[in-house]
């Protein structure tokens, strides 16, 4: 949920950050700063122990992981100008998760040849959004849909917190 917060605090310091070519590498790059997040993604059981097994840390994930909450964001970014709308969203959807997890792949590979010398990934991986979502010609409402998405993630965040809650007090009334 750090993560979540994180792009939450973002878009209230500066809106402009909404835009999906600025937002979704900095949500892999913040899903790599936090381990449990990272763990999750690449199944690395040895970090995550038991964890790992349970039902609700694939859940949280897919809440509030980078691929889930880009989907959520997509019809905000069509509604506002940041996305195309001449593209069926599942498909714009299933290449934004691609592209996700195709960056984040490659960030936590240790091959030597998977991390080139000389560019900036993440300019690359910002590049490779605007190829993939940019509107030609558009104008993006930044403000409303700054607001819009950071009203989403409040939402996600709260109600993994719920959930988390009730979870936690009906484990708490089971025990004698």
């Amino acid at each position: 949920m750090a993560a979540t917060d994180e792009y939450i605090d973002a878009l209230a310091e500066n809106p402009g950050v909404v835009g999906p070519h600025r937002m979704l590498p900095a949500m892999v790059e913040s899903g790599l700063r936090h381990a449990f997040v990272r763990a999750v993604q690449t199944a690395d059981l040895d970090t995550l122990g038991l964890l790992g097994q349970h039902e609700k840390t694939r859940a949280l994930l897919g809440v509030l992981g980078p691929g889930r909450m880009s989907a959520a964001l997509l019809p905000i970014w069509r509604r506002h100008g940041f996305a195309r709308t001449d593209w069926p969203v599942a498909e714009q959807e299933y290449v934004i998760r691609a592209v996700n997890a195709g960056f984040y792949s490659l960030a936590v590979n240790t091959d030597a040849v998977l991390h080139p010398d000389g560019f900036d990934t993440g300019a690359v991986f910002a590049s490779s959004v605007h190829a993939v979502l940019d509107a030609p010609g558009v104008t993006p409402d930044v403000e409303p849909a700054a607001a819009e998405a950071r009203e989403l993630l409040i939402g996600h965040r709260n109600a993994v917190v719920e959930s988390l809650s009730l979870a936690h007090h009906a484990s708490r009334s089971l025990k004698p």
